[in-house]
């Protein structure tokens, strides 16, 4: 059993009423660019029935619970192969439904990666990102970048920061909790969580005191 949420964003193409969509077999590969997280940028075509071609690019985070330590270095990166692809509009309950065979392999087993090469230009805090037959380095998740060249591949333009959450208001802390920076991360701590252990640390100092003065 898998329980999965996501959230899609962007664009869509003008497309004539009632006219047939044909989506081609299309390949993407997924870069790990984190201990939890698959990052894929990949652009596919889709064909009208009046002839009309149209590309799209389809930019995805994965993000998930890793349970094996040892997948982080067992599958920097995998291929997912779509064919069959079938899109049918049921106009009565307005739904699009899509269906495919799709198989997962690991890159290497069905492609050069240019990760592989790719993955030493790219800086701390940061991951390569397969784009096409090229790739880019990406900041990860956490971090922001220094430049404005999102599609640097080298280290001289190139570098990640910490983003400060606690500071730019990004974080989702309570009004009660203490929000404390970490790199790459933030962590929240309640007020009540705070105290309660300044007051275990003190009744822990004042036991102490207590017994040397008895014993001395």
């Amino acid at each position: 059993h898998i329980r999965m949420e996501a959230e899609v964003h962007g664009t869509l193409p003008d497309i004539p009423r009632d006219i047939e969509v044909n989506m081609p077999d299309f390949n993407e590969l997924y870069t790990r660019t984190g201990s939890d997280e698959y990052r894929s940028n990949a652009k596919h075509e889709i064909k009208l029935g009046n002839g009309q071609v149209h590309t799209m690019t389809v930019d995805q985070t994965i993000n998930f619970i890793e349970y094996c330590l040892a997948a982080e270095e067992d599958m920097p990166t995998i291929k997912m192969e779509s064919v069959k692809n079938y899109i049918n509009y049921e106009k009565d309950q307005s739904i699009i439904r899509f269906a495919s065979f799709n198989k997962i392999f690991r890159g290497s087993e069905k492609l050069d990666d240019p990760c592989i090469e790719g993955r030493k230009e790219c800086v701390a805090n940061s991951s390569c990102l397969v784009e096409g037959d090229g790739y880019r380095c990406v900041c990860n998740s956490g971090f922001r970048q220094l430049n404005n060249n999102i599609y640097s591949n080298s280290q001289t333009d190139f570098g990640c920061a910490d983003i400060n959450e606690c500071i730019d208001g990004t974080n989702a802390c309570h009004t009660d909790a203490i929000c404390v920076n970490e790199i790459g991360f933030l962590l929240l701590a309640s007020v009540n969580q705070v105290l309660l252990e300044m007051e275990n640390i003190v009744k822990v100092f004042m036991k102490r005191q207590l017994l040397t003065m008895l014993f001395v």
